[in-house]
């Protein structure tokens, strides 16, 4: 099981689901003086990822489509209405729930010269200029409709499975920083997670962004540690992460078991980086090799 290669003509899926609710306007972990909100970071290391995902599936011809991806955002109007839908806004893309990767490399919303500091290699650092896609802003408004945003991404998954029977299982990243407003996800989530290729189940995964101060809790293998409800909730929901993954996110220290599941509660940043690396392409052996490509 979680062992099918990723292919063109068998590739992989990924769902993101960004929890685009009011609170996301706090600032990141609490700390009136960071700068970024949590909406921000979110959105800057989502666009990150998928630059960089675009980078590891180039090839000599182009960006070749071993991933189909979605990008869904979730929110409420002022009058409770959920707003659920991808969030991707260049005319090529709107409306799209699930788009190979190379449409998604070919339009960006706007591409940002961004500012980088490396080392010069004489002990010092050297300011360069890089070119920064963006497929979609920061937002942060009304409530927060998990039900809706896990019931619409199941619908998607189950779609797209009967089109992929034989591939690596889908896998769905839901950021949030806080709890459903309408109603437990939790059955909404057992049925994304019932959903099959002949690889195996799907897998939901669940990053908690902070709105206070405090030490992440990463993988954890029971709920002991975690301090409400809201968070046994998340974990509860959450997929036992495949071997592959394990193995690679000891390769970063985290005190990873066999049963880690694929929740993180408190992230800081270092935590979103790597929440984002174990679910992408890992050819090299620093990362460890989840798929091979062909």
């Amino acid at each position: 099981m979680y062992e099918a290669q990723i292919t063109r003509d068998d590739p992989g899926c990924i769902v993101i689901l960004i929890d685009q609710s009011y609170s996301m306007s706090d600032p990141f972990g609490g700390d009136l003086q960071q700068t970024k909100s949590k909406s921000e970071l979110l959105s800057n290391a989502t666009n990150r990822s998928l630059h960089e995902l675009a980078i590891c599936c180039t090839r000599e011809d182009g960006v070749q489509d071993y991933f189909d991806i979605g990008v869904i955002g979730y929110k409420a109007s002022s009058s409770g209405v959920p707003e659920v839908g991808p969030v991707f806004s260049s005319e090529t893309l709107i409306e799209r729930n699930i788009v190979p990767l190379s449409d998604i490399c070919a339009n960006p919303k706007r591409v940002e010269d961004r500012k980088k500091r490396e080392d010069d290699g004489a002990g010092g650092l050297v300011e360069t200029s890089l070119k920064f896609p963006i497929w979609f802003d920061p937002i942060a408004e009304g409530g927060t409709p998990m039900c809706e945003a896990l019931r619409l991404v199941h619908s998607i998954i189950e779609g797209w499975v009967k089109d992929h029977p034989r591939s690596y299982p889908p896998i769905v990243r839901n950021f949030t920083d806080g709890k459903s407003g309408d109603g437990d996800p939790s059955e909404y989530a057992e049925a994304i997670k019932d959903v099959t290729t002949s690889d195996g189940n799907v897998l939901l995964f669940n990053l908690h962004l902070p709105s206070q101060a405090g030490l992440p809790i990463i993988y954890p293998n029971n709920e002991g540690n975690l301090p409400d409800e809201d968070a046994r909730l998340l974990f509860n929901m959450s997929s036992i992460m495949p071997p592959q993954m394990v193995k690679s996110a000891k390769k970063y220290d985290y005190p990873v078991q066999p049963d880690s599941k694929g929740f993180i509660f408190n992230a800081d940043i270092d935590a979103i980086n790597l929440f984002n690396k174990l679910w992408m392409v890992q050819w090299n052996s620093y990362h460890g090799t989840i798929v091979t490509l062909r």
